[in-house]
């Protein structure tokens, strides 16, 4: 992170939406709170699934399939613990 707050580039940190208020206050703490974007994981993939689908209904469901797709086949070659795979009901 520091190699791109030097660089004047913005980090992102995506965490579980009880944990971004702790990495807003550590960013606080570091003086950094205006140089850092913090998002809860919940709040990025649902604006980037909008984002993605070009704002359209029609295309949301189909674009959820293809990120979540896309997710498993990254588990399947990163990952050893295939609990990580997301499964639609």
């Amino acid at each position: 992170m520091s190699r791109n707050l030097n660089a004047n580039l913005i980090p992102v940190i995506v965490t579980l939406s009880d944990r971004a208020p702790v990495a807003r206050a550590n960013a606080e703490m570091l003086s950094i709170s205006d140089r850092v974007e913090i998002f809860s994981a919940e709040q990025f993939l649902a604006a980037n699934l909008h984002e993605i689908s070009a704002f359209r209904v029609t295309r949301r469901e189909a674009t959820l399939h293809e990120l979540i797709d896309r997710y498993n086949e990254l588990i399947e070659l990163y990952e050893t613990d295939p609990g990580l795979k997301i499964q639609l009901g």
